[in-house]
This record gives C-alpha cells, sequence and structure tokens, in this order.
C-alpha cells in the first residue's frame, strides 16, 4: 500500500491542523459547545465543582491581595524598588530604621551620596479645618517637596506643591487626600483653587491626591510644606527623634551599598558630635536604610507573620480544593468511559479526546474564576469585619483589575494541573480493548484504587495540618487575652479631645489655659449619670499612638560595657488615673493637685523596671535624669502593656504629673470609667465636653476597641484559619463522600455476586469501611507528622504557648477521624442495599 493511500485512510480527526488554520478553531468551537453542553446537563455536579472553585481561588486571591497591600508591597510607589526610608538604626535594640532629628536630616542631605533626593516628613499633625464655621479634626503630613518626587505619586486633579511654593512667603497651600476631598464635596464644597482654614491660617488648596497614597504608618487628610531652619548645636534638638526621612537611591546604587555608605557617614557624623558615641556604644546606634516596601515587616514583624501565615492558609484550601475537583473530574471521566472508547473506535485521536477533556476542565475553572470575582468582593467587604481598617494603609484596600488578572492566571495553572490527572489516567489505557470487553476491563483496576487512595490521604492529610494549625494559634491568642496587660477594659473609655496652639495659647500661655480647661472637662464628666471616675492622660493604655520616650540616665544604676540605656515611654497624667484604669498602685503615693510646674519634678514608674534597676533598692525617693531634669521617683505601679502586641517595645512606662511638663501639646484624653453600656454613656459625655467647649473636635472610643486592634495579629490568622479549616474540613468530606461513592458504584457487580452467594450485607459494610479507613489512618499519620513539624517550625514564633501539645492533636484527630468515617459510612450503607437480582444484570 502506498503512503498516499494510507494518508487518505486516515481519520479527519488525526489529522493535526496548523496552530491558525480554520479547522484548529473549527475544534475549538465545537470543544467549547460541547463543553457547556455537559456542564449545564449535569447541574449539580458542575454547581459543586464551580462552588468548590469560587471559594478556593476567590479566598486565595483575597488572602494574596492582603499580603500585598498590606506587607509586601504597602505602599505601592513608581519603582518602589529604588524608595528607601534611612535614619537611625539602633542594631542592640531592632533591626529597623527610625526616627531622625532636624540636625540629623541637614547632616544626611549635605553627605550621604548614595541619594538622589532626601525628603522630611513630619507626621500626624492635627489641624482644626473650620468651613464655614463648621469645625472638624483633620491630620496633616508637612513633608518638603522632595517626597512627591521620591515617591512618584500623580495628583487626581490639580498639582503637589514645589520648592518655589515653600519658599514663597505670599500664602500657604496644601494637597487634600482624595477621602477628605470627597466627603467635602458630598457636602457640597468643591476644594480645589479654594481657600480653607486650618488653626485660624489661610491655605490654598492646590491639589488631590489619590486615597492609595500614604507615608509610613499614618494616613493623612492632607500635606502641607515643612519650612525647616537649620538647627543650632544643641544636643537636646539632636535627640529629639520624632521624623521621618525618605530617600531615592541613586541610579546602580543599591539598597545594601547605601547601608553601608550611611554607616560611614555616621562614623563622620560622631567626628563632629562625639558626646554621641556613649549611645552608639550602648544601643548599637548608627545611620541605616532599608527599602520601604520592608518597613512594615521590620518594624511589626508579628503583622507580616500573620499574613503570611493567613496566605499559606489559603494555599493549602486552594490545593484541597483543587484535589477535590481533580478526583470529581476523574469519577466524572470514569463514568464516560464508554463514551471515550466509542470516539477513539470512531477514529477520534488521544490528542482530540485530550484538548475535548481538557477544553471542558477549562470551562469550569473559567465559571469558578467568575463566580470567585463575588468571593473577592466579599474580602472588601471584610476589611471592616476583621477590623482591618484600623491599619491606615488598609482603610482603602480594593480589588483592583490586577487582583482580577491574578484570579484567572492562578485558575488557570489549577485547570492545567488539576487536567493532567484525568486526562492521564482516562486516556492512558487501550480504549479500543474497552469496547470489545463491554467496558469490564477497566473496573476494578488497581491502579485507578491507588489514584483513589491518593486523593483521600491528601485531603485528610492537609484537613489535619490546617486544624491542628488552627488549634494552635487559638491556644496563642486564648494565652495572649489571658494576659495581665495592667489596667482594666470592661466599662472603660478615651475621648481624645483636640487642643491646638492658635486657641490655647502656646509655651506658657497654654499651659495656663489648657489646665482650668481640663480641670471644666473632668469637672462636667464626672456629673454624667454612670460615671465612676474620669482622668486625663496624654495617651491611652497599649495604644499604639502618643508614643513619644527618651533614654534615661540614672543615678544609682551603673551601665554595663555596652548595655543599652532605659528607654522611657512619657506618660502625662492627671490625679486618679490610676483608679480609673484600673492599674494597681504598688507602693509610694498617687500625684496630687500640689505636684505642679512650679514644683520639684516628680514620677511614677512601673513595677518591672523595679526589677530590672533597683534590685535591693528602695526606689521611692530615687532620682533619675529626664530631658535634662532632675526627676524624683515617689510611686510603683504595676507593670502596664504600653503599646500593642505586634509592635517591638522592650522600654517601660513613666507617669509624669501632667501639670508640671509643657512638651505635650494638641491633645488632651479624657479617660472614663463607666457603669453600664459604654456608647451610651460616650454620647452624653460629648455632649458634656460641647458644653464646655462648642468647638471642640473629639474621637472617642472604648478600651476594648483599643484592646482589639492591640490583639489584630493574634486574632486574624486565628480567625480566618479556623475558617478555612473548617472549608477544608467540607470539601474533604465531599471529596472523601464522592470517591468512596464511585469506588462502591463501580464494585457493584462484585458485592452483588457476594450477596448472591451468601455473604452477609454487615460484612460487606465492615469491608468498606475496613478499606476507607485505612486510607483514612494514613491520611491522618501522614497529617500529624507533617503538623508536627510545622509546629516545630512555628514555637519560636508563638512564644506565649508550647506549640506541641497533646490535646490539641488528640482532638483534631478524632474530630478529622470522625468526619471522614461519617462520609464513607453513607456509601456503604448504599452499598448493602443493593437489590442482587438489578445487580447481576449490571452491565
Amino acid at each position: 500500500m502506498d503512503s498516499s493511500t494510507s494518508n487518505n485512510r486516515r481519520p479527519p480527526e488525526d489529522i493535526h491542523p496548523g496552530f491558525f488554520s480554520p479547522q484548529r478553531f473549527e475544534n475549538l468551537w465545537s470543544d467549547l459547545r460541547f463543553g457547556f453542553r455537559q456542564a449545564f446537563k449535569n447541574k449539580l455536579y458542575t454547581s459543586i465543582i464551580v462552588l468548590t472553585l469560587a471559594l478556593c481561588l476567590g479566598s486565595n486571591t483575597t488572602a494574596y491581595n492582603f499580603l500585598k497591600h498590606l506587607v509586601t508591597d504597602p505602599y505601592q510607589y513608581k519603582n518602589g524598588d529604588s524608595v528607601a526610608l534611612i535614619g537611625k538604626r539602633w542594631t542592640k535594640r531592632w533591626d529597623g530604621v527610625g526616627d531622625v532629628s532636624v540636625p540629623h536630616y541637614y547632616f544626611l542631605k549635605e553627605n550621604a551620596t548614595s541619594f538622589e533626593e532626601i525628603g522630611f516628613i513630619d507626621q500626624m499633625n492635627d489641624y482644626d479645618l473650620d468651613l464655614g464655621g463648621k469645625v472638624r479634626n483633620v491630620t496633616a503630613d508637612e513633608i518638603t517637596p522632595e517626597v512627591w518626587s521620591i515617591t512618584g505619586v500623580d495628583p487626581i486633579m490639580g498639582r503637589f506643591f514645589k520648592k518655589d511654593d515653600v519658599e514663597n512667603s505670599s500664602g500657604n497651600v496644601v494637597v487634600l487626600s482624595e477621602s477628605l476631598w470627597n466627603d467635602l464635596k458630598s457636602a457640597g464644597n468643591n476644594m480645589l483653587d479654594r481657600e480653607i482654614l486650618l488653626d485660624d491660617q489661610k491655605y490654598r488648596v492646590i491639589g488631590i491626591a489619590p486615597k492609595s497614597f500614604y507615608l509610613a504608618y499614618t494616613h493623612a487628610d492632607m500635606w502641607i510644606p515643612r519650612v525647616i531652619n537649620p538647627p543650632e548645636n544643641d544636643p537636646n534638638k539632636r535627640n529629639n527623634h520624632n521624623y521621618l526621612l525618605i530617600a531615592k537611591l541613586k541610579e546602580g546604587i543599591s539598597i545594601k551599598q547605601a547601608d553601608q555608605n550611611l554607616r560611614s557617614v555616621y562614623e563622620t557624623f560622631l567626628d563632629i558630635y562625639p558626646d554621641d558615641r556613649d549611645d552608639s556604644k550602648r544601643n548599637g546606634s548608627t545611620f541605616g536604610a532599608t527599602n520601604i516596601s520592608n518597613l512594615v515587616t521590620q518594624n511589626m514583624p508579628q503583622l507580616g507573620t500573620a499574613f503570611k501565615s493567613v496566605h499559606i492558609v489559603t494555599l493549602v484550601v486552594l490545593l484541597i480544593g483543587c484535589l477535590n475537583v481533580s478526583g470529581m473530574i476523574l469519577v466524572r471521566s470514569f463514568s464516560r468511559m464508554q463514551e471515550f472508547a466509542m470516539r477513539r473506535a470512531l477514529g477520534a485521536s488521544i490528542r482530540r479526546l485530550s484538548a475535548q477533556i481538557f477544553t471542558e476542565i477549562l470551562i469550569y475553572f473559567f465559571l469558578g474564576g467568575v463566580f470567585s470575582v463575588f468571593v473577592l468582593q466579599l474580602g472588601l467587604m471584610s476589611v471592616e469585619l476583621l477590623g482591618l481598617n484600623q491599619i491606615p494603609w488598609a482603610s482603602n484596600f480594593e480589588i483592583d483589575f490586577n487582583s482580577i488578572q491574578t484570579t484567572f492566571l492562578i485558575a488557570f495553572l489549577c485547570a492545567v494541573g488539576t487536567g493532567v490527572i484525568p486526562i492521564f489516567s482516562v486516556l492512558k489505557r487501550d480504549l479500543i480493548e474497552h469496547v470489545k470487553s463491554g467496558g469490564r476491563s477497566v473496573a476494578g483496576s488497581a491502579s485507578r484504587h491507588r489514584l483513589h487512595g491518593f486523593f483521600v490521604i491528601s485531603q485528610v492529610t492537609l484537613s489535619v495540618i490546617l486544624l491542628v494549625l488552627a488549634g494552635v494559634l487559638i491556644l496563642n491568642l486564648n494565652a495572649v487575652l489571658k494576659k495581665d496587660v495592667g489596667f482594666a477594659t470592661e466599662g472603660r473609655v478615651s475621648i481624645e479631645v483636640q487642643q491646638p496652639g492658635y486657641r490655647f495659647g502656646s509655651s506658657e500661655d497654654y499651659q495656663s489655659n489648657i489646665m482650668p480647661f481640663r480641670e471644666r472637662i473632668l469637672e462636667k464628666l464626672s456629673s454624667v449619670p454612670g460615671v465612676v471616675n474620669a482622668t486625663a492622660s496624654c495617651r491611652v493604655p497599649i495604644s499604639p499612638w502618643h508614643t513619644s520616650h527618651s533614654n534615661v540616665t540614672m543615678d544609682h544604676y551603673e551601665y554595663a560595657e555596652g548595655e543599652s540605656k532605659l528607654n522611657g515611654l512619657y506618660v502625662a497624667v492627671m490625679p486618679g488615673y490610676f483608679d480609673t484604669v484600673g492599674t494597681q498602685f504598688m507602693k509610694g503615693r498617687d500625684f496630687g493637685i500640689t505636684d505642679t510646674f512650679e514644683s520639684e519634678k516628680v514620677a511614677i514608674i512601673e513595677q518591672s523596671m523595679v526589677d530590672k534597676y533597683y534590685q535591693g533598692v528602695d526606689p521611692i525617693g530615687q532620682t533619675f535624669r529626664w530631658w535634662g531634669n532632675d526627676v524624683k521617683i515617689i510611686g510603683v505601679v504595676e507593670t502596664v502593656q504600653a503599646k500593642p502586641f505586634f509592635i517591638q517595645w522592650d522600654g517601660y512606662s513613666i507617669y509624669f504629673p501632667y501639670n508640671q511638663w509643657t512638651s505635650m501639646k494638641g491633645h488632651t484624653n479624657f479617660l472614663v470609667h463607666v457603669k453600664g453600656d459604654p456608647q451610651k454613656s460616650i454620647i452624653a459625655m460629648e455632649k458634656a465636653i460641647l458644653d464646655v467647649d462648642p468647638k471642640a473636635t473629639m474621637v472617642s472610643q472604648t478600651f476594648n476597641e483599643v484592646y482589639e486592634v492591640a490583639t489584630f495579629a493574634q486574632r486574624l490568622p486565628m480567625i480566618m484559619t479556623l475558617f478555612f479549616a473548617s472549608i477544608a474540613l467540607m470539601l474533604s468530606g465531599i471529596g472523601l463522600y464522592g470517591l468512596i461513592s464511585f469506588t462502591v458504584m463501580e464494585r457493584t457487580k462484585e458485592y452483588g455476586i457476594r450477596m448472591a452467594l451468601g455473604a452477609n450485607p454487615l460484612k460487606i459494610l465492615k469491608r468498606i469501611l475496613k478499606g476507607s479507613g485505612k486510607l483514612i489512618f494514613w491520611g491522618l499519620v501522614v497529617g500529624l507528622l507533617v503538623a508536627i513539624a510545622l509546629c516545630a517550625q512555628i514555637n519560636p514564633m508563638l512564644s506565649d504557648i508550647n506549640t506541641l501539645q497533646p490535646t490539641v492533636f488528640g482532638v483534631v484527630l478524632l474530630f478529622v477521624s470522625g468526619i471522614c468515617l461519617f462520609a464513607s459510612l453513607i456509601p456503604a450503607l448504599r452499598a448493602t442495599r443493593i437489590n442482587v437480582i438489578d445487580t447481576l444484570r449490571y452491565e
């Protein structure tokens, strides 16, 4: 037979057309139509697969977006790799880059050669925005114009200020955030090119910044040019570390090279200011640089660990979902074996059959990707439910086009990986022989049972891992919640009232005006029904805000060589503070009305500071140096959790009388202990404050709300891990049910013959449960071993508990085995009710 005759006899489907040939597109169109018909023909089967994929893909993409927007790339600046935060680094305390002073800024501008530009940032400045008599408090970042070009952000309207605007003394300019602009616009104020009053000063609005733009840890309402005058050689000004520096690397300079350059610059700095060498020796202080994207994970490592753990959990859920879907597709493919065999006998090539099966799989994943958009939207709504809106850069989290692209890319990759097993398992067989044998040759295949076993063991293993992790995280959160934080949360309320200098004066005038103002408000608050105690402070315990701290020099204590100096957190309070917040007094006395600006400087310290620095010494009457003043210790209170758990802090809280210091201006936190519902009391207390000051702007919150934010890094991974572990367990149960049901179905004839020969239905039940029990057992064993290995790794990160707790493992093993056995029992019971006569007619 010649070749031409042979070619003419080849089936048309077996001819491989060119990639862009009409036949290729005709085959694709045919496969798509057939695939959609199959999908809509089996609605229940399709619905289960699509819902499984939508949940897995949507949750995974949401977790990916959370991780990207909140941890790995929170700023999303243009050319973010070249944007660095530079400043002081204390290597013996932590590896992050901290705040700087004005003298540091000028020195780095003149001597740091690795950067094109350096911008200055002064964050969280409160202003009163007056719009025709309606006053609202706003926060502003005061920045130098270089910040705009360094970050590469573009205005959505108008323009940003330049150096000319700063040097021009004819008027002030301001850039509003998109969020504030939308609020004002909705109230009928189109602010662009309008003049506004900020603290009684006129500013002209020249631009609107996008709502996704923020600097460091806060999301400002507006940005104002910062005018900086060259500092005098004053050591106290160098110690005032309240500012941030952002810089753009020169082309070809890496962040590592820039960091090394800054270390060399610091040595030059010490030559000029030798009195700073002591700080360098004790704290390992130097200048340093870090990429702006690393700022969150370096300064709040627990937050980064939390989101990364959530992402890992959702990846495991995605893997379970894909295994589940692959198993269901495999079951469906085996049930269509006769169809594939007939098509093969009629001339269809293996390539055409593979293309058909893969097209159907892509359709399922496409539909799953479409419906996952709704899950993405639920993820967007969960930002507020999970408390993520408390994080400045999370408040503007949104699902963008890149998120949708990511979803469909994940769907395609999962489809490719998921489709390999069914295609390979079905098409590796001799389908022509299947037709000749009437479909009996494939039934009972040992390789197929091994494949089913792989699916069952994998899903049980992953479910055990997730539930163990959820249990460990629950224990960790429980350990954190049981910690004695040193103050009470129930029935406590904080009302932060702004007191701008333009209304209350400056320096001594401010002090003399603010003292009677606080007294009037406290008197008014004390008269509100339900109020037990009322006091005032510069900050709320465990809050991340208002954390001014400085080194303390103690007269009695000799520091060891290289030992870091005591780092004290400044907490200014009014008399009665400790009773109001529920902090126990250990010894000494409280502040009184006689502790004023003219009297001897006094302070109250916490017990942990006594344990470290006053061993065998009575601290009462001892003195220390604080900002050039001798301060006498008059009391000791229990140790308080000063900052949130996700912020590294190795210092101590030191309490000072509010009326002795003029350094804290701009706000007062009125702390109140109330009986009954705090939310109802807040309304009455805000009204009482407005009676004293009708122009007052305030922010109210309960201590419980503050505490929830403080434990955020523990709550979020626990909640999400438990949620996804429940989903994983449900998916595993469904998958196990489907696979065992199919195993029972394909062995129907075998069971019928056994029963016809006298086998007891109970024996059939035991046989089925024994087979599935073996698979479940090995899944539990593998999952247990992997979970133990993972817990050993995360144990150092969760220092509050021992992660290797037998109770957790025991409960998880019992729970998973119970769910899996229940999923196995239903198809097994169905097998015992087989009609023997109908079974013998099977096939």
